[in-house]
């Protein structure tokens, strides 16, 4: 599933202590009704920019350890080995940032 930045109902954005230098990010209702962090290289979100987002799982969730998902800008599952988000985030940026220096 793709994430256009127009589809997503958008609850805060900007930069926190969490986000990647060089990034920013939009916390909201993603396409497929989740509540997501979506994060985007630049100062402000576009939907060329998408790194990948992190899907925020409901309380009683978090609170039982259900694990975050990330997920590529194009949907498919980011495989991770950390349930932080701020640590999930910076491999987005880092996987974003590979793909953009291959040819």
């Amino acid at each position: 599933m793709i994430f256009p930045l127009a589809d997503i109902d958008i609850y805060q954005q900007g930069v926190t202590e969490i986000t990647p230098p060089g990034h920013c990010l939009v916390t909201g209702i993603g396409p497929d009704g989740l509540l997501r962090m979506f994060l985007y290289h630049g100062p402000a979100p576009a939907d060329a920019g998408l790194c990948g987002s992190v899907v925020l799982p409901k309380p009683d969730l978090l609170i039982a350890g259900h694990p975050f998902t990330a997920r590529a800008p194009d949907g498919a599952r980011v495989p991770s080995k950390t349930q932080s988000p701020e640590l999930m985030l910076a491999h987005l940026a880092e996987l974003a940032a590979a793909a953009r220096k291959a040819p």
